[in-house]
């Protein structure tokens, strides 16, 4: 049966086309004319309004011109505030350091980093479900829970290392393999992160990890183009986008699914019956079951929420931990030889069958704690450290009488800071295995104990401060460096005692990209597992 319209479908799809165009257009002449939400009194770095489509041109040249425009703001500016463009399109306003104190005062209600969270990574898509980023249990949890456990998952972190270390690099004593960094160290990380997370024997099931890696990354697939989509078009496109993060979700759930499910029956029979012989496994699924039940939050306790949590801690465990540990291992090797010396410090520490088995064993590696907290220093991958958004609908008035309105970005050039020589020291800008460790060196030699215990907390990788950004800083830290700290110092002591390694005749260099700093993703180096005469 035909259909009668009063005009042929040619016309309406000309209609419909030239409908999409105009508001297109429409969209086009918004964000070339509308004025950001930058106070008159902020000065503009890398952007002159004077010229057409001042906005636009900055944003287009933010993606290569970052490092020069942190660099002229913080030498120029200094001690006052300065506005920045932004790959994103939406402007920041950056806070001098003098100014931390006053932006992390604020409560969550009036400047959050959540909202922001939720705008950047595009919250309502991204993740399969919005809660995620909107509330995030999953942060709650680890804070609540991995920071005061840490201590007790020592062997079973050791445990993965040492398996994911020996099938990724090799046992081979007798010949040199080359290794891609990166790859190797990605692969070992979302081990051990998984380990912790969803334990044996799913943590080494490639089936498992390789839908929580392509996961990661479709998270910033999608939150990156949809910086590039008109407002009213993100609804549809953003759902689209997020098709294969929902797929990734489902392949990793056909194995969560049935271990939640189970571990939520044995929790309930345990409670009623207490003679019912069961102790459940120390990681992430139980602790989001204990924590939930014990705060009254049933939703949290439904198996698709919990099974869905697990996505953006991987998301936030994989990338970030592998990044930082490719980063200190080329900034190892590639400096002088101290610092590769400095490495295999473990074997003066107590070891139980060879595992650095203990949380005093742990505490001695003060070489490595120092050579990875050096190294975030000094190779950051995030630019721009404490972002906030501004959701008070009146604005925050600044103590230089400025008004930063609803919805402006308050962020700090941690950059800058972190290769700052007044600040950082002599040779900001260079990799220096022992600075932190050096600092301690004077009190080492006095013989109260308390002091060198609060001495060495002030420059432990975990510490943070206004001068040390890397983690955050104030209430919205990483809550999970603690487990991060613990990861990576006997991931580098496990390579330093079991392996040779051939350094590259240079670093490899990192890539800017915006406002972030990638490290090394195609370089390999020369490894070779060490005998029992050679091991440290």
């Amino acid at each position: 049966m035909e259909i009668y319209t009063p005009f042929g479908a040619s016309w309406i799809s000309f209609l419909a086309t030239v409908s999409f165009c105009l508001l297109i257009l429409l969209h086009a002449y918004r964000v070339v004319t509308t004025k950001p939400p930058i106070p008159d009194d902020v000065p503009w770095v890398g952007r002159d309004p004077s010229k057409w489509f001042g906005q636009a041109r900055a944003r287009l040249a933010s993606f290569r011109r970052m490092p020069e425009w942190l660099f002229e703001g913080y030498q120029k500016y200094r001690s006052k505030p300065f506005a920045i463009s932004d790959p994103s399109g939406k402007p920041v306003i950056i806070l001098p350091r003098s100014d931390i104190k006053w932006l992390l005062d604020f409560p969550d209600d009036i400047i959050s980093t959540i909202e922001l969270h939720y705008e950047v990574l595009a919250g309502a898509y991204a993740f399969t479900d919005s809660e995620m980023v909107k509330e995030p249990f999953q942060n709650h949890v680890i804070h609540r829970s991995l920071s005061r456990r840490v201590n007790g998952l020592t062997e079973e972190i050791w445990d993965e290392i040492t398996a994911a270390i020996d099938e990724s690099w090799g046992i081979d004593t007798e010949h040199w393999k080359d290794v891609h960094v990166y790859n190797t160290m990605m692969f070992t990380i979302s081990r051990v992160s998984n380990r912790v997370f969803v334990g044996l024997p799913l943590c080494r099931k490639e089936e498992f990890l390789r839908p929580m890696r392509a996961f990661a990354q479709g998270v910033m697939f999608v939150a990156g183009l949809l910086h590039f989509v008109p407002s009213f078009l993100k609804p549809i496109i953003g759902h689209v986008l997020a098709i294969p993060n929902h797929f990734f979700y489902y392949r990793g759930a056909r194995y969560t699914v049935p271990i939640i499910k189970e571990r939520l029956a044995n929790t309930e029979r345990k409670e009623k019956d207490p003679s019912f012989r069961y102790r459940a496994p120390n990681d992430y699924i139980t602790w989001h079951i204990q924590l939930a039940r014990a705060e009254g939050r049933h939703q949290e306790l439904a198996v698709d929420r919990i099974a869905r949590r697990i996505m953006p801690i991987n998301f936030a465990a994989i990338h970030t931990t592998t990044f930082v540990i490719v980063n200190a291992l080329f900034d190892i090797l590639c400096s002088p030889p101290i610092a590769v010396e400095a490495m295999p410090e473990s074997n003066a520490t107590e070891r139980k069958e060879g595992v650095l088995c203990s949380r005093s064993a742990i505490a001695k590696l003060t070489f490595a704690d120092s050579c990875i907290r050096e190294s975030m220093r000094v190779s950051n991958f995030m630019t721009r450290e404490l972002e906030r958004k501004v959701i008070k609908k009146d604005g925050v008035r600044h103590p230089g009488g400025w008004v930063a309105p609803y919805g402006a970005v308050l962020a700090v050039d941690g950059h800058s800071i972190h290769h700052d020589p007044s600040i950082q020291g002599e040779n900001a800008g260079e990799f220096d295995a022992l600075r932190f460790h050096r600092s301690t060196e004077p009190i080492e030699q006095r013989d109260n104990a308390l002091d060198k215990v609060l001495k060495r907390r002030q420059v432990g990788m975990v510490t943070t401060s206004d001068s040390f950004l890397a983690f955050g800083h104030g209430r919205h830290a990483c809550p999970g460096r603690f487990f991060v700290a613990y990861e990576l110092k006997l991931l580098l002591a496990y390579i330093a005692m079991h392996y040779e390694m051939e350094p590259p005749t240079e670093r490899p260099k990192n890539t800017w990209f915006g406002t972030s700093v990638l490290p090394p993703m195609d370089a390999t180096i020369r490894v070779r597992r060490r005998n029992d005469e050679s091991r440290l």
